[in-house]
């Protein structure tokens, strides 16, 4: 199975997402995925290319390792294609957004939404292993004082009162 870029138009599909109103982890992290998918398969380091955009943020660059280790782990093991959006897309992908909200989870320290989260992309230890790596990925964040906790379209919506219909 390989992970694999997939440039999109500017619109909206029904199930999408628009990747704007998430965290500006959340956005580290999805920049952090596609440039990866880019990068896969270059002579150019990801550690080079990523560097720049860590320290910007003040984020230790050593994030930039567990990030590889999950995103090789995912190209190597996926149980179907995963598609990662190419950087100019404004819109996630279903399985960007199923990422974002396991490594949300992962970070919130509820592993059993991640699992679930994970669930079509990655089976057994192989989930755990994608998990534990990811895990450091978050802690690492969070010391940078990026969370990826703050994506503004992932809460919960209210039920309507019957009476007031």
């Amino acid at each position: 199975m390989e992970v694999y870029a997939n440039p999109t138009t500017q619109t909206v599909q029904p199930r999408e997402q628009p990747a704007s109103g998430i965290s500006q982890g959340g956005q580290l992290l999805l920049l952090s995925m596609r440039q990866w998918v880019l990068m896969k398969g270059s002579q150019q380091s990801i550690s080079q290319t990523l560097s720049p955009t860590y320290n910007r943020l003040r984020c230790p660059t050593a994030a930039i390792d567990p990030l590889n280790e999950f995103m090789s782990l995912l190209a190597l093991a996926a149980i179907r294609p995963i598609e990662i959006r190419c950087h100019c897309s404004k819109t996630l992908s279903a399985d960007e957004l199923s990422l974002l909200k396991s490594l949300r989870a992962i970070q919130l320290d509820d592993q059993d939404r991640a699992s679930k989260e994970l669930s079509t992309m990655l089976t057994g230890s192989l989930e755990r292993s994608f998990q534990r790596t990811a895990g450091i990925y978050v802690e690492t964040l969070r010391t940078a004082g990026l969370s990826l906790t703050g994506v503004r379209h992932l809460s919960v919506v209210p039920a309507r009162d019957k009476e007031q219909s």
